[in-house]
């Protein structure tokens, strides 16, 4: 590829890479009504989020049960592509 082209090209993807780095969500939950009934809390977020604001989204949902939160696990680029990870509270 001549330099030609990929300078433009470059060009083109800065305001691009620009938005998607504006796009990043806070924490949310994204489990089913049936998981939630079932204490199963899924929490999609991106890897700059702090792990207290994760267990914050899962602990204020396990209080409508009058439960806390326990985490389970992560599991990487499952979610949004703003907010890949996504991971997993049981309420006990």
């Amino acid at each position: 590829m001549s330099r030609s082209v990929l300078v433009p090209s470059l060009l083109c993807a800065l305001p691009l890479c620009a938005v998607l780095a504006g796009c990043a969500e806070a924490p949310f939950l994204d489990s089913t009504p049936q998981q939630r009934r079932a204490g199963e809390m899924w929490v999609c977020h991106d890897g700059a989020a702090r792990p207290e604001e994760i267990a914050a989204v899962a602990r204020e949902a396990c209080a409508e049960y009058r439960l806390g939160a326990q985490l389970i696990g992560i599991e990487r680029y499952q979610c949004r592509v703003t907010t890949p990870h996504r991971t997993l509270f049981y309420c006990e």
